[in-house]
């Protein structure tokens, strides 16, 4: 009968070695076939061309004891170059139509004005991306009707805008337009004709 040698210290060592270098492998080879997924950050989403949104304002007001009557509407043009915000997105720009009415409903003040209206008061970078936004009734004073105008950013949530003012005079029923370099033109230390008291309360700010 033939014995089987016993296992000398060597070959258990050995065999040891091989099966720790077997488990090294097959861990290397796991690693190597894990897959990594990663994600993309999402790109921003340019919005379609949006309306800054009509609007009508109606009110009365008076001067030298006569009454009569205001009204100012906002529309989208979409003739006229688009405006943009920071972020890129494109809005239609205004026409605002300015119109006094007599005490006959006889038309003394008509005139429809557009960003170009304001052009030689806006900087050169800012005019081509900002928008008319707006006319409104700030007060009636020696005779003159004053509107505060704006032209800025057509984003709702941004506040930045040049100030600017339309002046109607009564003798003639002609506008003048310039910068407004007061942040509220409405004080109430101004005095207004003596007639004109019930105007300042109007609405249509």
């Amino acid at each position: 009968m033939t014995r089987r040698k016993p296992y000398t210290r060597c070959t258990i060592a050995l065999a040891t070695a091989i099966m720790a270098a077997a488990a090294l492998t097959g861990c290397t080879e796991k690693k190597e076939t894990e897959v990594i997924i990663t994600r993309k950050p999402a790109e921003a989403v340019k919005q379609p061309t949006q309306a800054i949104g009509d609007y009508n304002d109606h009110l009365d007001f008076q001067i030298a004891g006569k009454s009569y009557g205001l009204a100012v509407e906002r529309k989208a043009d979409k003739s006229l170059p688009l405006a943009s915000d920071e972020d890129g997105n494109e809005y239609y720009d205004n026409r605002v139509t300015v119109t006094i009415t007599d005490e006959n409903g006889n038309k003394v003040y008509n005139r429809t004005f557009a960003k170009s209206d304001f052009r030689s008061y806006i900087p050169d970078n800012y005019y081509k991306t900002s928008a008319l936004l707006g006319i409104v009734f700030n007060e009636v004073k020696e005779g003159k009707v004053y509107f505060a105008a704006s032209v800025g950013s057509p984003d709702s949530m941004s506040d930045d805008y040049v100030p600017l003012v339309v002046e109607v005079s009564k003798s003639n029923w002609s506008d003048t337009i310039y910068k407004d370099t007061q942040l509220d033109t409405s004080g109430t230390d101004e005095e207004t004709d003596g007639s004109d008291t019930n105007a300042a309360e109007d609405e249509g700010v």
